[in-house]
């Protein structure tokens, strides 16, 4: 359920800064196993989708800001346009629409969701790989592991 295909009002932002790393031309931060854990969507807040491996299986636990779990909450800030999701007051994203074309995520922390992909204003990490200052422009993935993790 988190294929690119799956994605249900997706719209794509042209810019998405990520510690530092741009990707221009719409894609996606990573790309596991033919699945997407997290994405970033244009909106007037960022619309973001967030899944991850549970049992075997791909589940979705945040679509177009709305969360399908109990404990994970989603404050939307209109006014900033900003958004901010928690995992029992874990941060997991943290982003905000700089101008209609350009998200920022300002911090993405999925590891209490069992997966390693971490970021701040300064770096992108996914897998023990860190990348600053880079720009991708028309790919759909920064990072792409073939191989679904184990659970």
């Amino acid at each position: 359920m988190s294929t690119i295909e799956d994605i249900k009002g997706y719209i794509a932002v042209k810019t998405l800064d990520v510690g530092t790393n741009k990707l221009e031309g719409g894609g996606f931060i990573a790309e596991m196993g033919g699945q997407i854990p997290i994405v970033f969507g244009n909106g007037e807040v960022p619309m973001i989708w967030i899944n991850t491996l549970y049992n075997g299986s791909w589940v979705n636990l945040v679509s177009m800001n709305k969360s399908s779990q109990p404990n994970i909450k989603v404050e939307v800030t209109p006014n900033s346009r900003e958004e901010l999701i928690k995992a029992l007051n874990e941060i997991l994203a943290h982003a905000k629409m700089i101008n209609d074309d350009y998200c920022k995520a300002l911090r993405i922390n999925l590891k209490s969701i069992g997966i390693n992909l971490l970021s701040d204003e300064n770096s992108l990490e996914a897998a023990g790989t860190k990348m600053q200052q880079n720009t991708f422009t028309g790919v759909k993935f920064m990072f792409g592991f073939f191989n679904s993790p184990k659970t």
